[in-house]
């Protein structure tokens, strides 16, 4: 059974910290614990005496090597239980089933197994040998591309009448050659599946050999899966590779139905800029020249389009288009927030729905996709699991990159992947093993396996630590620092701090290179949020402290400035508001410098310098996890 693996004694600790400390409050959703479909079943496990294991699964292919047509379909999963910095990590991802061949699997038979392994561990389990209390296995929703969910749930594909998995929307076949079809607009939402229905639905078309509503028979998953509430639709996939793409490549091959074309010299003006902004430590892939945008990866795009792409487009976009393309970014940036509230869903609800309303009056008919359609979704999915980008496909596409490196030659590639995916997960553990009954190799071997790659750390109240080096000596500044401590020696100052996870740097760490984990956003005493860039950082009295340049806050976004009013009702009551564009804040660079409470910092932040009247550039905050591989 493959939970037994996971379930280590070190993985129960943590699952058990990170749910029993797991405080839910209605109406906010900051995990995927607090989605509607995780709420509903956790309850009546618990209630039933048992601890719940929750899998989020995919499903996908990957060519498996270049000179021969084969192809790997691996069936993955995590586990929501687990705290954030464990949950997406390699050591955690769960292999549950592998397909190797020159076709598609038989999804049928592929599936089988799987469904039959879930539906045994759903009826409760114990783990023989831990003091552990008894589990239940729950399938909380399953996360695939396009092209994959249809053949797993037996659906039409997109392209086929009904092909929508959520909703009723019939679509529409354009005429011509080949089978377009497009989902226009409508006033009237179409109606959602329902579970008991499209089951229904999925007998008759076995029955009839005809295919129901989009439904074209039974499939294993409709046992495990609720339809519509556990099909995820990828935000990877919809937004960055889809919507996102399809915008952007047009307008830079000058391919646009609306005649949209970024020229060469803009293009490379553009890449300019691009590469002047400097991102956090984490960010492992750097922005490339925006001409070779075929060929980006969908953790830049994400990048582009969460912390760059507004203020940067700006100047190149027409009005009616730039506020238009706002109306995305915004939308998905507050459906991917750290904390999301019923009122921010309902914000971005009317966003993604006046954005496809907009679609065929600024571009063409043709622009009315599947892909599209399918953003009116995305704010109940929300609702259902939580953050978007909490259960997307990042993690698994990375994982199945990982499963392609390990393997070599063309024989017994899945007894290979297999043994040695095996190895690398549960290395530790057998090692730990195999040294039981000698203490002092066990000590040693511990110590190895879980120290810290920190010789020491100093930890401060209020969850604060600071890394090595330490040093009394204080580093100097360009300009006076407001109330700073009248006491310098008492201080010890150092380059590197640790705060909710995330690692935050000084101007002064040598080994920052071209990271900007020094920018920040922190609150002030009236409890606005202000920017500004870290130089160091100050112990005083076990407390921390930050020497900051602060940014003065113009209080004005990327949508409120050098842009002409728009013309649609909807789009100027968003910008009336303030709501449209927000997660870009207009900053001005000044030279005051500050000690802040390090309490006080929320977020790191990305600077775009910007040729806007009142500015030198917009901020975005960072979020805490983009599920990086």
């Amino acid at each position: 059974m493959f939970v037994f693996f996971f379930l280590t004694i070190d993985n129960w600790i943590e699952m058990k910290g990170f749910v029993d400390n797991f405080v839910h409050q209605p109406g906010m959703y900051r995990d995927i614990l607090d989605g509607k479909v995780y709420q509903g079943q956790s309850t009546i496990t618990k209630q039933a005496g048992y601890f719940p294991i929750t899998l989020y699964w995919h499903l996908d292919g990957a060519p498996a090597m270049k000179s021969k047509n084969m192809s790997l379909w691996p069936i993955q999963s995590f586990v929501a239980e687990l705290p954030l910095n464990l949950r997406y990590s390699y050591k955690n991802i769960l292999l549950s089933g592998l397909w190797y061949g020159k076709k598609k699997p038989n999804m049928q038979m592929f599936q089988q197994k799987f469904v039959a392994q879930v539906s045994s561990l759903s009826d409760g389990f114990c783990v023989t040998g831990q003091s552990t209390p008894k589990f239940k296995l729950n399938i909380n929703g399953q996360a695939a591309d396009l092209v994959a969910k249809g053949p797993s749930l037996n659906f039409k594909l997109f392209s086929g009448k009904w092909g929508c998995s959520v909703c009723l929307h019939p679509g529409r076949r354009l005429p011509g050659r080949g089978n377009r079809r497009v989902y226009p607009h409508a006033s009237t939402a179409f109606p959602r599946r329902g579970h008991a229905d499209s089951i229904s639905h999925a007998q008759l078309a076995n029955e009839t050999g005809q295919a129901v509503f989009g439904i074209m028979g039974t499939s294993p998953v409709h046992s495990i899966l609720k339809i519509p509430d556990m099909l995820l639709l990828d935000y990877m996939h919809q937004v960055l590779e889809g919507e996102f793409t399809r915008r952007l490549s047009k307008w830079l091959r000058g391919s646009c139905p609306s005649k949209i074309s970024i020229s060469q010299a803009d293009q490379v003006h553009i890449t300019h800029k691009l590469c002047s902004i400097i991102l956090p430590h984490d960010f492992k892939r750097k922005f490339r020249p925006v001409e070779e945008f075929h060929r980006w990866k969908a953790s830049e795009k994400q990048a582009l389009f969460l912390h760059a792409g507004l203020p940067i487009l700006k100047a190149y976009l027409p009005t009616e288009h730039f506020y238009h393309h706002s109306l995305l970014v915004t939308a998905i940036r507050m459906l991917c927030a750290d904390e999301i509230t019923e009122y921010d869903i309902d914000i971005a609800d009317a966003m993604l729905v006046t954005y496809t309303r907009l679609l065929p009056t600024l571009y063409h008919e043709t622009e009315c996709t599947y892909t599209s359609h399918a953003l009116t979704h995305l704010p109940q999915q929300v609702r259902n699991h939580g953050p978007l980008i909490l259960h997307s496909a990042f993690v698994f596409e990375a994982m199945l990159a990982h499963l392609k490196r390990m393997f070599r030659g063309s024989r017994g590639i899945p007894d290979q992947i297999c043994r040695r995916l095996g190895a690398a997960q549960h290395a530790s553990q057998h090692i730990l093993e195999d040294v039981q009954g000698n203490s002092i190799a066990v000590e040693c071997t511990s110590s190895l396996l879980t120290g810290s790659k920190f010789s020491e750390i100093l930890s401060l109240d209020s969850g604060v630590s600071f890394l090595p080096p330490f040093k009394q000596e204080i580093p100097s500044t360009a300009f006076p620092i407001a109330d700073y401590f009248p006491d310098t020696q008492e201080l010890t100052t150092c380059q590197r701090m640790v705060k909710d996870g995330q690692v935050y740097h000084g101007l002064n760490y040598v080994y920052k290179r071209n990271s900007g984990s020094y920018l920040v956003q922190f609150k002030t005493q009236h409890g606005q949020p202000s920017f500004g860039k870290i130089h160091y950082f100050v112990k005083h009295r076990n407390e921390g402290y930050a020497v900051v340049n602060v940014f003065r806050n113009t209080g004005i976004n990327v949508c409120q400035i050098g842009v002409a009013p728009a013309k649609d009702s909807v789009l100027t009551e968003f910008l009336l508001s303030g709501v449209l564009g927000k997660h870009f804040t207009g900053v001005k660079e000044t030279q005051s410098f500050k000690v802040i409470q390090c309490t006080h910092i929320t977020s790191r932040v990305i600077f775009v310098r910007s040729g806007d009247a009142g500015v030198d550039g917009y901020v975005s905050s960072v979020l805490k996890s983009y599920q990086h591989d």
